[in-house]
């Protein structure tokens, strides 16, 4: 059967850091990803893969037959299979309020930084030794999203899965880095088509 889309919405409860691959100059050593004029991106793999773990849980406790099933095997890239496909999750109104701020940034008014700065803030982290002291060199900055930001993409799957995905999105409280220290904890909802017969609520995470 063909593959739908259905629309994922994440909402940040907390602060939230989706790394990207580089640090920013001397002063933070891990980002978050943007675009290039400063609005924040999911990347599409990051959503993919986390979805991912969600399933292999399902499986674990019995309540999944097949992860490779819904998403092929691992490491897949070809978007043009059966499997779960996942586009990058944006802001709302993203289009337009990048052309304004690209228009902006190129007239001098404003700077891709300061875009950057309204949407994130500064967590610095250290290691603490067994005595209670920190470690020497250990001294770590992030640059992380605020909590509070919706963002939105697109999923593409066979609508034979529609339940399996709705319980694995479901399912779905934290992305990106440092889950384990208070980071990342989101809302998942995935949105149906109208002539859905499943009530969209029902994929919300409590």
């Amino acid at each position: 059967m063909a593959q739908q889309k259905y629309t994922l919405q994440i909402l940040l409860q907390s602060d939230t850091l989706i790394g990207s691959a580089e640090g920013y100059g001397s002063i933070i050593d891990k980002d978050s990803v943007f675009d290039e004029v400063g609005l924040p991106i999911i990347p599409g793999k990051r959503v993919k893969g986390i979805l991912r773990e969600q399933a292999e849980l399902l499986k674990q406790l019995g309540r999944l037959n097949s992860v490779e099933e819904l998403f092929g095997d691992v490491g897949l890239t070809d978007k043009n299979t059966e499997y779960l496909a996942v586009s990058s999750l944006f802001l709302p109104d993203y289009r337009a309020n990048k052309t304004y701020l690209k228009y902006l940034i190129q007239e001098g008014l404003i700077s891709r930084s300061e875009v950057i700065e309204y949407f994130t803030t500064l967590h610095v982290m250290t290691r603490i030794d067994k005595n209670g002291i920190a470690s020497d060199t250990s001294l770590r900055t992030f640059r992380v999203l605020k909590k509070g930001f919706i963002f939105t993409g697109e999923l593409y799957f066979d609508p034979n899965h529609l339940e399996n995905f709705m319980s694995i999105v479901a399912l779905t409280r934290r992305i990106g880095s440092m889950r384990n220290r208070g980071l990342g904890h989101i809302r998942c909802q995935l949105i149906l088509p109208v002539a859905s017969k499943v009530e969209p609520e029902k994929s919300l995470a409590e």
